[in-house]
């Protein structure tokens, strides 16, 4: 799988960039939105000149190593079987391609509440190491910043759909992100890599309604000091985007930008207008000591909201290669509560 992906690697490119005053002032972003979001589009548009996020970001993202570093024994404490490890620690416990993935370890808590809320499908409550304190802080502060900004680019996705698509809910996704309280944090940390032809991070879509994902902070895994991406020995790795014609394209990114990617909810719910994008990160497997560190936070509705479609729903299944099918994961009526454990039962 992935000698025949990287084999269709064609270029470099920068993402649709959108300015933090842009969306604050509610300017019309329409034609970058269709650029970035829209069906001819790569599922990434980046954010940039957002106060304190870079502090933000340089404040949580060594813990992601840190957390990688603690005993075993103090790791077992914060997984939780009975959840599927989606809150917690979670390491070699998600499959890709039939295989136990080790290649990455997961920390997952909900950023905006510790108290899962008492709806049925929800998550459980968040659980932090006692030996990391400045943790839950850290990961919170980035949460809900990347939240902010994200309320504040679903008005403007809200507008662009509506001006489409007449049966859409005027304002959904800008409630959904603002006010469902199911939000998951995932701090991400991919572990040195040496000779592995295993991606850090496998094909797929977000399934929830929108991303958001810190540029990779990438540290020397023995030190802890800060390893320029200049300084990585292959090129072939990174983000990689996969276009509608099947062409792998490298996401050129720099440390400042805040990127948000559509995931398939958002997809379904605006009749394929906005779409999702296959997405992967790819390791040269030449890191004996570098680590690639990260934090992304996926946004969706409650369990319970009905994912409202048109009697004709045909534009909105667009097929890609190696994705499970939406075709087969989407039935009209459905919540997505039933939506996602459809889509999670496809790896496990």
């Amino acid at each position: 799988m992935r000698t025949r992906y990287i084999s269709r690697l064609i270029s470099t490119f920068s993402p649709v960039k959108i300015s933090y005053q842009e969306l604050v002032y509610n300017a019309d972003i329409d034609k970058k939105i269709e650029e970035g979001f829209g069906p001819d589009g790569l599922g990434i548009i980046t954010v940039e000149n957002i106060p304190a996020y870079q502090e933000k970001r340089m404040a949580l993202l060594p813990y992601a190593r840190r957390l990688a570093l603690l005993p075993d024994a103090e790791k077992a404490k914060l997984e939780l079987p009975e959840i599927k490890y989606m809150i917690g620690w979670s390491h070699g416990k998600e499959f890709y391609e039939g295989t136990a993935d080790f290649s990455k370890g997961s920390f997952y808590a909900n950023p905006e509440v510790d108290q899962a809320p008492r709806y049925e499908g929800a998550f459980h409550d968040n659980v932090w190491p006692e030996s990391l304190p400045g943790l839950r802080i850290a990961f919170r502060d980035l949460g809900q910043e990347i939240m902010r900004v994200a309320g504040l680019l679903a008005r403007s996705l809200d507008k662009y759909v509506l001006a489409r698509y007449n049966e859409y809910q005027p304002g959904l996704l800008e409630d959904i992100v603002k006010n469902h309280k199911n939000t998951v944090g995932r701090l991400l940390h991919y572990f040195p890599q040496v000779g592995s032809t295993h991606e850090w991070c496998g094909w797929h879509n977000d399934h929830s309604c929108l991303t958001g994902l810190t540029c990779p902070l990438y540290l020397n895994q023995t030190t802890g000091e800060i390893v320029s991406p200049n300084e990585l020995p292959d090129v072939k790795t990174g983000l990689f985007i996969r276009n509608r014609k099947g062409e792998i394209l490298k996401a050129h990114l720099t440390n400042d930008l805040l990127l948000f990617q559509i995931a398939e909810t958002s997809q379904i719910i605006s009749n394929g207008w906005l779409q999702a994008t296959p997405h992967s990160v790819l390791t040269g497997g030449n890191f004996p000591d570098i680590s690639r560190n990260t934090f992304a936070v996926f946004m969706g509705p409650k369990p319970d909201l009905v994912l409202r479609v048109p009697e004709d729903h045909s534009r909105m299944f667009v097929e890609h290669e190696g994705i499970p099918s939406l075709k087969s994961r989407f039935k009209k009526g459905m919540t997505f509560g039933d939506f996602h454990n459809a889509t999670v039962s496809h790896f496990n």
